[in-house]
């Protein structure tokens, strides 16, 4: 369900233009280094914003803390 949901929001995302040509770059250095190409430079965007959210202190901080708390245990435990 969240998957359909996300889908249906990409529709509706605008990237300016500067951001939709970095991508279309990103991906064809990105198909230059792996030997491959990258059909659809948009499919990129998930797996980017899944590794910034992994690498992102603050945010796996907070997340973490918030986790303990609905599983009512104290922050830091389990």
């Amino acid at each position: 369900m969240a998957i359909m949901l996300l889908a249906e929001l990409c529709e509706w995302v605008e990237l300016p233009s500067v951001i939709y040509r970095d991508l279309i770059a990103y991906a064809e250095v990105l198909g230059r280094t792996i030997g491959q190409i990258v059909p659809d430079p948009a499919k990129l965007i998930v797996p980017m914003i899944q590794h910034f959210m992994a690498t992102d202190r603050a945010f796996v901080k907070v997340r973490r803390s918030l986790k303990h708390l609905a599983d009512g245990q104290p922050d830091g435990a389990g």
